[in-house]
């Protein structure tokens, strides 16, 4: 077996053991030789030990102690208020992790605006023993700058960390609308259409909801146009909490205060959880505190903000409690955040009267969460059936595309590219409560403007039946009616209104005469149908609408009357993609 040449290492224990017992290390001995420490040293007791005889470096390494004791604590040490819409209080803790006592002698950088609370209200300074924990507050007002962002230090003898303190304060529009003129909502798409020379339409939408904005007459008269002219003034280019006033309620019962649930009608509302609602009483309130009141004329009354935590079906649970107790006949608005389109020009009727015109565009605007519209379908697309409100005149029309050369001598030439008139038609929905404009909108919500397409009738007494009709063919009076139309744009499909109030859709697939006008339909009709039965015929057509902006006239604001008037233009069917 072959000698292989090592040495014996010196364990650590030899250096302490040196030191101890006044020995010193032998030599590596060799593999060959028999390691007992008896055979090579002999231990002296030196006990007590008075020092150590020489010096030894080293240092002392963190643990998992240091990263918790012996430091001020801040729980959390940010504060997001988010938007602060009424008085909000929020709790905080310090905490005292060193193993001695630790006094705190003031706050600083505490901005306008913010209190900083100790428990029991202490006045400074305040002692911390070892390892105490205190609970502070901190309350965001509604004075102060609209942006709150603020860094807070707290002045112990050690180093400690500095809260972070963040939010946007977000008043309330004080002012009701003057009724004497409709409030108008408008909903703003925007869509690109790329037309081709055969009349072909891509429509792509550029929005995935629509811009919404509130126009409103206002009149702030004595005391309220001095704080009128002083907000805007100050706060003027802020956003706002816009009450939508449209959709306005009466309680009909009284919450206590420390209430986080307010009975209300939750149905047809814009309420949505993480938004806003305002409160407004009919009773004048104290003081022209700014945030505190609404102006109805110079009237004050008591105004307050609420965060929705929860829309339930009959009521809405509230992320804080309420400060005040509310009264029964308080007005509920849903409400959301808002900024003032352009500066209100204030017309000065009188030394104390102004009259002016707001327009608001909400900020916070998204898709609607809407049901999809009840709607028929014909041929792959929705049919909108419902008659129009014929109070005032309607007008029909058609657009052709017109290439027009004018060089303003000689002949003016005119080329028609499409050689199509596609129909130009209006229709007016008279909504008589919130429920009806809820469907109303979910049609708009659907059709994204210009993007959607649907059927639209003339309603119109288009035809007149003169003979009994069979499952396939229907006899119409010839006077007025053209064969070459039969194929053409919006002249092709046909609505049949019976008296029984049925509806029936039809596409007319020929035309000729026997003994009047004999129309194909397809498909064929469920039964044969006498000229007595029949109410109306009216011409359908394949339309959207003319323009990205739709606007709804309100005409009264508690679960009140409401207009829009639409302008649609016809497509084309055939190049229509299902």
């Amino acid at each position: 077996m072959p000698i292989v040449p090592a040495f014996y290492p010196i364990p650590t224990g030899w250096h302490i053991g040196g030191i101890l017992y006044d020995a010193e290390p032998p030599d590596s001995p060799q593999l060959d030789a028999p390691p007992l420490f008896a055979a090579m040293a002999v231990r002296t007791p030196v006990f007590p030990v008075a020092a150590m005889p020489r010096p030894i470096q080293g240092f002392r390494l963190n643990c998992f102690c240091d990263d918790y004791y012996y430091r001020i604590h801040l729980i959390p040490d940010r504060i997001a208020f988010g938007s602060i819409v009424t008085e909000t209080t929020t709790e905080f803790t310090i905490w005292n992790s060193d193993l001695i006592p630790r006094v705190m002698t003031g706050l600083d950088g505490i901005p306008d605006g913010l209190t900083i609370t100790a428990p029991d209200d202490e006045p400074a300074p305040w002692t911390f023993a070892a390892l105490e924990e205190q609970v502070w507050s901190i309350t965001a007002h509604l004075e102060g700058e609209a942006a709150l962002d603020a860094k807070v230090s707290f002045l112990f003898n050690i180093p400690a960390p500095f809260l972070h303190v963040s939010g946007n304060r977000i008043r309330a529009w004080p002012y009701l609308p003057n009724w004497t003129e409709s409030v108008t909502e408008h909903l703003e798409w925007l869509t690109d259409v790329l037309t081709s020379t055969s009349g072909a339409e891509q429509r792509r939408a550029l929005r995935q909801a629509p811009r919404k904005r509130y126009e409103a007459l206002f009149f702030a008269e004595g005391e309220a146009r001095n704080l009128l002219a002083n907000q805007l003034s100050a706060y003027g280019g802020q956003a706002w909490i816009l009450p939508i006033w449209p959709e306005a309620q009466f309680l009909k019962v009284a919450v206590p205060v420390g209430s986080d649930f307010i009975p209300c009608v939750t149905a047809n509302q814009d309420f949505e959880a993480g938004r806003v609602a305002v409160l407004i009483e009919d009773t004048p309130a104290d003081t022209f505190t700014l945030g505190a009141v609404a102006m109805l004329g110079n009237t004050p009354l008591r105004i307050e903000a609420v965060e929705v935590a929860e829309v339930k079906e009959n009521g809405l649970l509230l992320t804080r409690t309420l400060t005040a107790a509310i009264k029964a006949g308080t007005r509920l608005y849903p409400a959301r955040a808002a900024r003032l389109e352009r500066q209100p020009e204030l017309k000065r009727h009188t030394d104390r009267l102004y009259g002016y015109e707001a327009a608001f565009e909400i900020t916070d605007a998204r898709e609607a969460d809407l049901p999809a519209p009840q709607l028929p379908t014909y041929r792959a697309h929705p049919v909108c059936l419902l008659r129009p409100d014929e109070s005032e005149d309607l007008t029909d029309g058609f657009e052709r595309a017109l290439n027009i050369l004018d060089v303003k001598v000689g002949r003016t030439r005119v080329k028609d590219v499409t050689k199509r008139g596609f129909p130009l038609r209006q229709h007016r929905f008279l909504n008589a409560n919130l429920s009806t404009l809820g469907s109303l909108k979910s049609l708009l919500y659907a059709l994204k403007g210009r993007q959607g397409a649907l059927w639209l009738p003339t309603h119109m007494d288009d035809m007149t039946p003169i003979r009994v009709t069979t499952d396939e063919f229907l006899w119409i009076n010839p006077v007025g009616f053209i064969l070459d139309n039969v194929y053409r744009q919006g002249r092709q499909d046909i609505a049949i209104w019976l008296k029984s109030g049925e509806t029936l859709l039809r596409r007319i697939v020929g035309a000729d005469f026997d003994g009047g006008i004999r129309l194909r339909l397809d498909p064929l009709l469920p039964r044969p149908i006498t000229p007595r039965e029949i109410a109306r015929i009216s011409y359908l057509s394949l339309m959207r609408l003319a323009d990205d902006d739709v606007a709804i006239e309100h005409i009264t604001g508690d679960n009140g009357i409401s207009r829009v008037s639409l302008t649609f233009r016809g497509v084309r069917d055939d190049l229509e993609a299902e």
